[in-house]
């Protein structure tokens, strides 16, 4: 009898631990979250005035099984419904304006709405900058050049400026360069110039540095950083007219 129990109570244990082992192997599903996200997006045209519609924005959301697109109405407002808890980069973009885009973004989802704080897109200036050149200072007090433009088509902006990208290499852009400065407003089209400072840690005697310029509307710097690259992006230059490419001999400096 005794013996009887025992083993009874050996195939019940037996059986119980296969049970949990069998609940513990099966994969447990669950709900995913999702909700609405809503945001805001202001536009300005290149003389920095506030425009009245703002619609046609693209928003465009990676992160999903694909992306998701949707678009701003006349106020700036863009919807998406039923959005999956995640994180996701947000790309914010309309053709002849800056683009701006968001990494990261981490999204819970729920039964209220989550707000997306309000992002600016600037229209492009439409100036060209052309005939760069680099030359020495004679005698310079500071480790310092020489620069000289000329800027087409640019009367109609109140507001011109250009920024700067520096480099050791001749491929020298927005997206490849060791340091970047906006400045030098210049107000009616022709020559301009300006003297550029050395830093001669980067840019040491016998170096070649290369300088190239892009049209901005402001020296207002609204720039968010490209992760792939650890560029700055600064949303109210206009990438799409580069300058031509000026170079020097970093000469010495008493």
């Amino acid at each position: 009898m005794n013996i009887y129990k025992r083993n009874s109570r050996i195939l019940f244990f037996s059986f119980f631990i296969l049970l949990i082992n069998n609940a513990c192997e099966k994969n447990v599903e669950y709900e995913k979250l999702s909700g609405q996200l809503v945001g805001y997006v202001q536009l300005f045209d290149n003389k920095r005035i506030l425009l009245s519609d703002n619609s046609g924005v693209e928003i465009t959301l990676e992160g999903s099984s694909s992306e998701i697109k949707v678009y701003t109405n006349e106020s700036g407002q863009y919807v998406i419904d039923n959005l999956e808890t995640g994180t996701y980069n947000i790309l914010f973009n309309k053709d002849g304006y800056g683009q701006y885009k968001i990494y990261g973004k981490p999204f819970v989802g729920g039964n209220k709405p989550t707000t997306l704080g309000q992002r600016y897109l600037y229209q492009f200036i439409d100036c060209q900058i052309d005939n760069v050149q680099i030359t020495e200072i004679e005698d310079a007090y500071y480790p310092s050049v020489f620069v000289t433009a000329n800027a087409l088509n640019q009367n109609e902006h109140p507001y011109p400026w250009c920024r700067y990208y520096l480099s050791n290499k001749q491929t020298v852009s927005y997206e490849n360069y060791i340091s970047s400065t906006a400045d030098h407003l210049f107000y009616d089209s022709g020559d301009f110039n300006f003297i550029l400072y050395i830093d001669t840690l980067q840019f040491p005697t016998g170096s070649e540095l290369y300088l190239i310029m892009y049209p901005a509307i402001s020296s207002y710097e609204y720039n968010y950083t490209d992760i792939n690259t650890g560029k700055e992006i600064y949303t109210t230059v206009n990438y799409n007219n580069p300058s031509n490419v000026a170079s020097i001999i970093i000469p010495e400096f008493e």
